[in-house]
């Protein structure tokens, strides 16, 4: 089950997210942020614009993650809980100091807070916490506190959430041959991943919804998962040092060398759409894999699926008394 932290009942929702270029003027600045403004990287900036031109020429996240927030207001509400629910984002507008300054706006002195990255890393996980945390300190006293949400990419329903993406993906088409999932994540520098569970919770969450794509209504203990393997992917360009591994463009010619002609990828590590999606998956992965004969398809990512939804519900709600 997820974890509920604290046990004060919140009266605001803090929803962290990573953060993209909404409109094209906005993708040269977030570039820059996130490679530290070094004038050294401008080539690679240049790089990474020319995949944004590729899919539109923005990121489609911060419009799917307020439609997730209004979506879990919605929930709340539903269930007697009318709360304020605002979006703060580690890179770009809104960021998490303005978030934080709508909810003191809106008489929020609770929030609780929850990390959209499933699985937990340095990157994913705690320098979400620390932003927050300083950015509350700006705010100084009318700042809401914050209480985290813990970890919820094991949860039931996140696992058939991803999995519901997927049967719905398989429903699209004519079935073929065997079917081969890749479930993929966001790579990670191995120093980080020694010392997280990232790779381990990637790992079980991805098996568990391997189990549950068949039925979803047949005990798991009954239904054999399907063929499936994980990778990672969206390396940046220029990486140092040793990254988790197999970087899902080299894991796709291994598969076409052993003879996989149909493949799903599944990114089980984001809950919507963004550059790495839309340009790593959509566009260099799908080339790759049809390059090499096979039939490539992705499911979509969570979004506003109602049982992930439910679950952001869940871990809003205070836990019951015993």
């Amino acid at each position: 089950m997820p974890v509920r932290a604290g046990v004060t009942a919140p009266d605001g929702v803090l929803l962290l997210a990573y953060g993209g270029p909404s409109v094209p003027e906005e993708v040269r600045p977030f570039l820059r942020e996130i490679l530290g403004g070094r004038t050294s990287a401008e080539g690679l900036v240049e790089a990474v614009e020319r995949q944004y031109d590729c899919i539109g020429g923005v990121s489609p996240l911060r419009k799917k993650t307020e439609a997730q927030a209004a979506a879990l207001a919605d929930a709340l509400a539903a269930s007697g809980m009318r709360l304020p629910v605002a979006v703060g984002m580690r890179h770009g507008p809104p960021s998490i100091g303005d978030a934080l300054d709508d909810l003191a706006r809106r008489g929020c002195r609770h929030a609780r807070g929850i990390i959209l990255s499933p699985f937990r890393s340095p990157a994913s996980w705690d320098a979400y916490r620390q932003q927050t945390e300083v950015a509350r300190a700006a705010l100084g006293a009318r700042s809401p506190q914050v209480s985290y949400a813990g970890p919820w990419g094991e949860a039931p329903a996140y696992v058939e959430a991803v999995a519901g993406r997927i049967r719905e993906e398989l429903a699209r088409s004519e079935p073929g041959g065997p079917v081969h999932i890749v479930f993929t994540a966001h790579a990670i520098p191995y120093e980080m991943a020694h010392v997280s569970p990232y790779s381990r919770e990637f790992s079980a969450a991805s098996g568990a919804v391997a189990v549950r794509v068949p039925a979803a209504r047949v005990p798991a203990a009954r239904v054999p998962a399907m063929a499936y393997s994980m990778a990672y992917q969206s390396r940046p360009l220029r990486a140092a040092g040793a990254w988790t591994g197999p970087d899902l463009r080299a894991h796709l010619a291994a598969l076409a060398l052993d003879g996989v002609r149909d493949v799903v990828v599944c990114p089980i590590g984001f809950v919507c759409d963004h550059k790495e999606v839309l340009y790593d998956l959509d566009v260099e992965a799908r080339t790759l894999a049809e390059s090499a004969g096979m039939r490539y398809r992705r499911a979509s990512t969570v979004e506003d699926h109602p049982g992930f939804i439910g679950m952001l519900a869940d871990l809003v709600r205070p836990p019951s008394p015993c």
